[in-house]
């Protein structure tokens, strides 16, 4: 058997040569690992923003739903004004319809948030990012006008009530009125909040730059 033995380095010239390609082998080894990182991490970005895109699609739906329910309402609403017409005459209770509460979805942003909370961010695209911040802040305002307008559904609701249940006075027939006029400002404020988020959740989808996000101006 015949045994193998290392040959001696001869001077640091040689010396710093097996170090050097040492050294190179370790450097290429770390760049391979931070390729594939790298790589791996692309894929990821490219699978969260075709996320933020699917998300952005079902909210298009969700919106058109929205606006198609909340003017139906509205519609309900100038109806029951109508008949009553300012408590001016006599009203039929048997034929007064009751006050329907519509239903309204709110945008989701789950695909965001994990975009928001995750190590990715710094890799999303720049005006992705901003958009969809700017889409999310407009989103948020969607809550307080959507609390207002329950109210409001609440209040037309029981006073609408009393007069079908027989009230028959003026005072009850005025607070019907009231409540069925604040009603409809209520719906018609979210009907242009969510015709607000739509466009702007559309020209996410088309890919052009939002504007600051709308501030709701306070009562």
């Amino acid at each position: 058997m015949k045994l193998s033995i290392p040959k001696p380095i001869h001077g640091w010239r040689e010396f710093a040569g097996e170090v050097g390609i040492i050294v190179l082998g370790v450097l290429i080894a770390l760049g391979a690992q931070q390729l594939v990182e790298w790589t791996n991490h692309l894929s990821q970005v490219d699978e969260m923003s075709a996320r933020l895109r699917r998300e952005s699609l079902e909210n298009r739906d969700g919106m058109n739903f929205d606006l198609a329910s909340l003017r139906k309402s509205l519609n309900a609403v100038n109806n029951q004004l109508s008949m009553l017409n300012g408590c001016r005459a006599p009203l039929d209770v048997t034929s007064f319809p009751p006050v329907k509460r519509p239903l309204v979805l709110l945008a989701t942003d789950s695909a965001w948030l994990g975009v928001r909370d995750s190590a990715l961010l710094p890799m999303m695209p720049k005006d992705v990012v901003d958009n969809y911040w700017k889409l999310d802040a407009t989103g948020q305002q969607l809550i307080p006008i959507l609390q207002d307008a329950q109210v409001s559904f609440n209040d037309a609701e029981a006073a609408v009530s009393a007069l079908r249940a027989g009230a028959s006075d003026a005072q009850s027939c005025a607070r019907a009125v009231h409540s069925l006029y604040r009603l409809r400002s209520a719906e018609q404020s979210l009907v242009n909040w969510v015709s607000f988020y739509q466009t702007a959740n559309e020209k996410v989808l088309l890919g052009e730059r939002l504007a600051p996000p709308k501030v709701r101006a306070e009562n």
